[in-house]
Order: structure tokens, then sequence, then C-alpha cells
């Protein structure tokens, strides 16, 4: 496969950046079979990076998730976390007849400081 210079730029700017929630590189110390790669995919996406808002992904049974450098199932936890993205905003919808004053400066602070 010969890689076009827009392409190889990409990678190279990607290769320049710290790791982040959405970048991250691994070194393959040892062949990883097709089943493990697939997982890995699974688990990234499931952990924000291309799945869709509320909908978990799975494979073989199993939503998967990375702890440290291993895969394992979803916890409960992270499902919950998953399906609840789904659920509606309440606070970004309008409330008729609400004004500044309605608002406790405190919850306020707490939200700015999210």
């Amino acid at each position: 496969m010969r890689l076009d210079t827009p392409t190889l730029t990409l990678l190279e700017g990607w290769l320049e950046e710290p790791e982040h929630e959405r970048l991250e590189f691994k070194a393959a110390r040892r062949q990883f079979d097709r089943n493990t790669v697939l997982r890995y995919s699974v688990a990234l996406a499931n952990e924000g990076g291309g799945r869709p808002v509320g909908t978990p992904l799975q494979l073989d049974g199993a939503y998967w998730m990375r702890r440290g450098e291993e895969l394992t199932p979803m916890t409960q936890e992270a499902l919950r976390s998953i399906f609840a993205e789904a659920q509606p905003d309440f606070s970004a919808e309008v409330c008729a007849g609400a004004s500044l004053d309605h608002l406790d400066p405190t919850a306020v602070g707490v939200l700015r400081r999210r």
C-alpha cells in the first residue's frame, strides 16, 4: 500500500501529538490475533472514539472496555453512563418565564467549575 503525501502528513502529525482520549498508540510486542484487534477497536469506540451516542458496541456477547493494558467487559456503571447519553438534556431547554433571579448562584458556580 502506497501512502500519499496528505495521508503521510496526517500520520506524522498524529505521531507528534501527545496521547489523549482520541489518540493512543500501542506497541505490538506480541502478535495480536484478529479477534483481539477487533475487541480493542470496540473498546476504543465504547470509550468515545466513534460509536453512536447512547449506544455501546459489543462483540462476542460483551461490551468491551480497557482497564490499564487489558481488555475487559464493561462495568454496569460504564454501560449506564453510555445509555444515559441518549437521555434528554433538560438543562438545554428554555424555561418560559424564568429570569436570572431564579438561578441559585451557588449552583451556577458548581456548573461553571465542571
